[in-house]
């Protein structure tokens, strides 16, 4: 091989090397494929979902729970954890199997705790809340949780809490 060819050679090597670089610049990059949009949560009034709620017994001094979903305790947390999905139903027993799917919006690791409170057909406490899990959620990835009640039939409806572990 020549020089003159080595030289050519080299010069379309760091040609592709340069081209490469360019194609991964910031402005240039892929979005990632898990996106999160806040808008609709932070857009006028909180609509409530159908369902049961708590509600305090002096009206306007709490603002309604709903039940048989996530109430994400931390304020913090809002805006970098989306609830994705939650799930429940009854098993064999007639127990109630309560699921959750939580995403983490951020760039970086997150550990929360989750835990549920059952509660019977009056709202009252079916049984005390179960013990805090704590989850690792890895940068713009799901995690699930999950937990099933022991009060049986009695437990007519749940609360998933959420906040940031320690």
């Amino acid at each position: 091989m020549t020089s003159s060819t080595a030289e050519r050679r080299r010069g379309a090597l760091a040609l592709f090397a340069a081209l490469a670089g360019a194609a991964v610049l910031p402005g240039c990059a892929p979005a990632p494929r898990v996106q999160c949009d806040f808008t609709p949560l932070t857009m006028g009034e909180e609509v409530l979902p159908a369902g049961p709620v708590l509600v305090a017994p002096t009206p306007g001094t709490m603002r309604p729970v709903p039940l048989d979903t996530v109430s994400i305790l931390d304020g913090g947390l809002r805006s970098r954890v989306m609830v994705q999905s939650v799930t429940a139903g009854r098993t064999a027993v007639g127990n109630v199997e309560v699921g959750a799917r939580l995403m983490n919006c951020t760039d970086t690791p997150m550990p929360v705790q989750g835990r549920t409170q059952f509660l019977d057909e009056a709202q009252r406490p079916a049984e005390p809340p179960s013990a805090w899990q704590r989850l690792h959620l890895p940068p713009r990835s799901f995690v699930s949780y999950g937990e099933v009640s022991v009060a049986g039939p009695r437990a007519a409806s749940f609360l998933i809490e959420v906040r940031r572990a320690d």
